[in-house]
């Protein structure tokens, strides 16, 4: 399950039994806003897990986190992003450019990968 702003702060995580969370927040809050805005995350249920093994795979720029999940019993890999770009008028500037140009990086750098999932809010 892919998560678009999550609005959570450095350091929080999201719980949901029988899941595993991995997030990518936002480091810091603009001085204006009354609390944190945007985040990505994903959650990846237990009995998922079982079957595969899931690393971390990108959450070099805000607003982007991707996971790698690997068949324990096959070669099968698929990569999930999930990406949130602020809205035009948003305090935190809006670089579509900028996580477009890095999403297709991506792309390039995945070798042996099945299948690529991107989902999320673009605004």
């Amino acid at each position: 399950m892919c998560l678009s702003e999550t609005h959570l702060a450095k350091g929080q995580e999201i719980y949901v039994e029988n899941y595993v969370f991995f997030g990518k927040n936002r480091q810091s809050r603009h001085r204006l806003a009354p609390k944190t805005h945007g985040g990505v995350g994903i959650l990846v249920r237990n009995d998922v897990l079982d079957d595969f093994s899931c690393v971390v795979h990108d959450r070099s720029i805000e607003g982007v986190i991707a996971i790698k999940l690997h068949r324990k019993r096959n070669d099968y890999v698929l990569v999930v992003f999930a990406c949130y770009l602020p809205p035009e008028n948003s305090p935190w500037g809006r670089s579509p450019d900028d996580i477009f140009a890095h999403l297709t990086g991506q792309m390039y750098l995945l070798e042996d990968v099945d299948d690529i999932v991107i989902c999320g809010d673009f605004n």
